[in-house]
């Protein structure tokens, strides 16, 4: 149901001699009213009884999955045709699993938050000391931003399903959560949405101005320049000077992270790799590129990977033709916008076994039901049981 997808399936298809594409739609074809499409196709894929190519959400296949796709580093590797650095290989490669490449994306959008430079400093990132040290530093009246419709531990739960490897040993592949980073993270969830655990109607009042703001860039370049102008500033407060963009405070000092909705994946089983890494390949295109994230000019879909396709994009913002609609952006703003593409070195992405857990079992905490330790101990059990599971 993908209406890029399937236009540029029908080019593929006559355009190229040599293979065609034949899809199998997991919610209408394969449907059942006893299984959902996605626990079907999981099934399959494991069970050797695969498709050659697969289209599906980020966040819809875990890493038990991702061990049944080829390395898409090889197949890209062995096209003579085919140069990396045509493209922003620092996003793609966002996308390994162990080391591999499983998926890829063909667009993708950027999530973070934007704040002034006066009240964070010029800064890609914070760990959550300098997070704490700067939001005691506001000034009266003036806060981080608040989530409202959110509850504690829900919040925390999209924070450790994103951030969980912060809390595990490498070595060991084990857990630790009985510390005192953890502790605190207990406490800046609380302190990070504008509800208690025991609201049952979430609000979004706030008598105080924010200090940070959503950012979500869609289309890139101009949702950029937006929210360096403030347009997309909290309720109380909007940028009239220079801006950092960041992610959530953490151990690396985290930045802003892409979100990919929509991935490609080539079957370890498949007989044609080489006819799967063409239609890749296709989507990949400078025409399928600007097709798949600039379909209409003030309704775009996304940022493309192939830096000639965002060339275009910056250079259509810095000179467009039509001027009543839309005005010229900034030189400093096409430069700074490149920059923060480059900085990105994360994803956004929920583990769903990890927020499942901590939204069931976090909750006493925040109802003064369980200490923080015994959260703690709780939590650790029962997401190293996912972990192990998982090897």
């Amino acid at each position: 149901n993908d209406y890029f997808l399937k236009p540029e399936i029908d080019l593929f298809n006559k355009s190229n001699e040599k293979y065609r594409i034949v899809v199998t739609d997991y919610s209408v074809d394969l449907s059942s009213v006893d299984q959902e499409p996605i626990d079907k196709m999981k099934l399959d894929l494991l069970a050797g009884n695969a498709a050659d190519l697969y289209f599906y959400r980020d966040d819809e296949l875990d890493s038990q999955c991702q061990d049944n796709f080829l390395d898409l580093n090889i197949l890209a590797g062995n096209d003579k045709d085919f140069q990396k650095t045509d493209y922003f290989w620092n996003i793609i490669e966002l996308c390994k699993t162990d080391g591999v490449l499983s998926k890829i994306p063909f667009k993708y959008k950027i999530i973070g938050w934007v704040a002034p430079q006066s009240l964070i400093g010029a800064r890609t990132g914070w760990t959550l000391d300098e997070y704490n040290a700067i939001a005691d530093a506001l000034p009266e009246g003036v806060c981080m931003f608040k989530y409202g419709n959110t509850l504690p531990s829900q919040y925390l739960s999209v924070y450790l399903s994103q951030h969980i490897n912060d809390f595990i040993d490498p070595s060991s592949g084990k857990i630790n959560l009985e510390t005192e980073y953890f502790y605190d993270i207990l406490k800046y969830a609380e302190n990070s949405v504008v509800d208690d655990e025991s609201q049952t109607n979430a609000t979004t009042s706030t008598t105080e101005e924010w200090a940070l703001t959503t950012l979500f860039i869609s289309s890139g370049v101009r949702d950029y320049e937006e929210l360096m102008k403030g347009g997309s500033a909290g309720p109380n407060m909007g940028f009239s000077e220079p801006v950092s963009f960041v992610g959530d405070p953490a151990k690396t000092g985290s930045g802003a992270q892409a979100v990919f909705e929509q991935v490609l994946s080539v079957s370890q089983n498949s007989t044609v790799p080489e006819g799967a890494w063409a239609f890749i390949k296709f989507l990949l295109s400078e025409e399928a590129q600007v097709e798949a994230t600039q379909n209409a000019i003030d309704d775009p879909e996304g940022i493309p990977v192939l830096k000639s396709a965002l060339s275009a994009e910056i250079e259509t913002a810095l000179h467009p033709e039509d001027v009543d609609r839309f005005a010229p952006i900034s030189q400093e703003c096409a430069d700074g916008y490149l920059a923060l593409i480059n900085s990105i070195n994360s994803i956004y992405m929920l583990d769903h076994d990890i927020y499942n857990i901590v939204t069931e079992d976090a909750p006493p905490y925040y109802l003064g039901q369980k200490s923080a330790q015994d959260t703690a101990d709780v939590l650790q059990s029962r997401m190293q049981i996912v972990l192990d599971e998982r090897k």
